[in-house]
């Protein structure tokens, strides 16, 4: 089992796997927690992600690259890890301060 190293957050985000819409349960910069529905995910898989993000200059949509490192049929659950990116991690970061100072951040326990 994986766990968590980075803050979670309750995020306005859309996330796609292989072209499949993934609700967000939680977010952070080095991974998700995904609502699984239809999609297929198999732990240890590699998996092309594009996260949109609602930002002050409209949409921006990353593509990132991950892994899926964890899958709950019974909670219908899947958690993916992030490869680590120094412009995403930029990126990321400002979205979280642009979201603070707009009072719209949750953060999780």
């Amino acid at each position: 089992m994986s766990t968590r190293k980075s803050v979670r957050y309750k995020l306005p985000v859309n996330v796609f796997i292989d072209g499949h819409h993934c609700p967000v349960i939680d977010f952070s910069r080095t991974g998700a927690g995904l609502i699984k529905n239809e999609f297929e995910a198999v732990v240890n898989t590699e998996a092309e992600i594009i996260i949109v993000f609602p930002h002050k200059s409209g949409n921006e949509g990353w593509g990132v690259k991950g892994k899926i490192v964890r899958v709950d049929e019974n909670k219908n659950f899947f958690a993916v890890d992030f490869v680590e990116d120094e412009n995403f991690r930029k990126f990321f970061n400002e979205f979280i301060e642009y979201l603070r100072s707009e009072n719209k951040l949750e953060m999780l326990k």
